[in-house]
């Protein structure tokens, strides 16, 4: 880290207002720390914005395809290149939220728009966002809102 890089350096200035017989080799030593602090520093910064980039793809992703019924946290992990418990937690991490509960709310929104429209049926609004089935929508609808489908939609 930087302190260590700090650290370092105070001891290369000290060394070089010795002059010793041996400073020239020992500030070369130093410098060589230095520098691969900084390259480690530099390494760990690039990797979390890799990661970064890769959980705002994915989520991207995530938000142009909820409505297929198979997108599953698994195909989101695999889109970024992780492990899904790894993705999981970075997700979360990031975001605040785990990826499937985002998932069900960015479905829910996109059904709650559908529902505006009364030639649409409920289970067409629940299949066009993403749902498998009627009843596993009422299911997540009122647990989210408290309300079932129908009574939401004679609500609006």
């Amino acid at each position: 880290n930087s302190t260590d890089a700090k650290i370092r350096f105070h001891e290369l200035v000290s060394i070089y207002k010795s002059l010793s017989a041996r400073t020239f080799s020992v500030l070369l030593c130093i410098l060589s720390e230095i520098y691969g602090i900084i390259l480690q520093t530099e390494n760990k910064v690039y990797r979390e914005k890799d990661l970064k980039e890769k959980l705002e793809e994915a989520k991207c992703f995530l938000e142009r395809n909820y409505a297929d019924p198979n997108l599953s946290v698994e195909a989101l992990a695999a889109q970024a290149d992780m492990s899904a418990v790894y993705f999981r937690r970075l997700f979360k991490e990031q975001y605040g939220i785990p990826p499937s509960r985002y998932l069900t709310s960015v479905r829910l929104k996109n059904a709650k728009e559908l529902m505006k429209y009364p030639f649409l049926s409920l289970e067409d609004c629940a299949l066009q966002s993403g749902f498998s089935s009627l009843p596993y929508f009422c299911r997540v609808f009122k647990g989210a809102t408290s309300v079932t489908p129908a009574k939401f939609r004679n609500q609006k």
